[in-house]
């Protein structure tokens, strides 16, 4: 068996893994955007305090989702530089 068989197998398991939950995660805060931002969502002014809730999750999640949208392709822009410098030092 080459040398750290076992340990790549697991090593590249575990990258997988990660990349999963990094899809559910960006899906996740994809939905949450939509749902703060859908205009169907929006109902009448609704002034008891459930109305008040509802808006102010609304929000919440609005902003959630734009910046969890914001973090997600930044993270993809640094993975690539790196990708990028990385591949250029072994030529």
């Amino acid at each position: 068996m080459a040398k750290g068989g076992v340990s790549r197998k697991l090593g590249k398991g575990l990258a997988y893994v990660q990349s999963g939950l990094d899809d559910i995660v960006d899906f996740g805060f994809k939905k949450m955007r939509e749902y703060g931002e859908d205009e169907k969502v929006k109902k009448k002014e609704d002034p008891s305090l459930k109305g008040k809730v509802f808006k102010g999750m609304k929000a919440v999640f609005g902003v959630l989702g734009n910046m969890g949208e914001s973090f997600y392709d930044e993270y993809e822009k640094i993975k690539a530089t790196k990708r990028d410098m990385k591949e250029r030092g072994k030529e």
